[in-house]
């Protein structure tokens, strides 16, 4: 499975609506015919990015497939892979691009205080102003469920810098953390 299909399939938001069986029956039929099966089931929005329609043609765009009651994840897997596409999940919903653009690095900064600091009612070590990779609890936690090996990769970066955390990552990997910053927010 493809890291950002496989970051999309774990957001908490998606995870259970990925899930619901689709059933599909389709032969030479345009990729939107699928997005809008998996739409329909899951309730979820699954664009497919301007890009891709740039990059592959109409014909390359086409499916063929029978499939019945498997996960609507499986299905666009299934779909996808063989077109060099995945799905990626961002802004609340599901965006098809190619699977090469998915993985271009790019840099984000992320406010952490909210949930790496505590209260000055309760006392804790402070953390040193600049924390490189492994050296932060935040950073430990988002190293060690997001991007699986992809963090060995040689433009992957991480930082914790006065609340901030900067991370150099691919588009997949920056879903599943805002998708584990997320999660830290709600924890009581």
């Amino acid at each position: 499975m493809t890291k950002s299909l496989a970051c999309w399939i774990a957001c908490a938001v998606s995870a259970q609506d990925m899930r619901a069986p689709v059933s599909v029956d389709m032969h030479d039929a345009p990729v939107e015919r699928l997005l809008d099966v998996c739409r329909e089931v899951t309730g979820l929005s699954i664009t497919l990015e301007a890009t891709v329609r740039e990059r592959k043609s109409c014909d390359e765009l086409r499916v063929t497939m029978r499939l019945r009651d498997v996960p609507a994840r499986t299905a666009l897997k299934l779909a996808l892979e063989p077109m060099g596409l995945t799905g990626v999940w961002r802004d609340g919903g599901v965006l098809i691009l190619t699977t090469e653009r998915a993985r271009t690095p790019v840099t984000r900064v992320y406010y952490i205080a909210d949930v790496a600091y505590r209260p000055a009612d309760f006392p804790v070590d402070p953390l040193p102003e600049i924390c490189p990779c492994g050296s932060d609890p935040i950073g430990d936690l988002v190293l060690a469920h997001t991007g699986g090996r992809t963090w060995q990769e040689s433009y992957a970066a991480l930082q914790v810098v006065n609340g901030l955390l900067v991370v150099t990552q691919s588009s997949a990997v920056h879903a599943e953390i805002r998708a584990l910053l997320a999660r830290l927010r709600k924890a009581p």
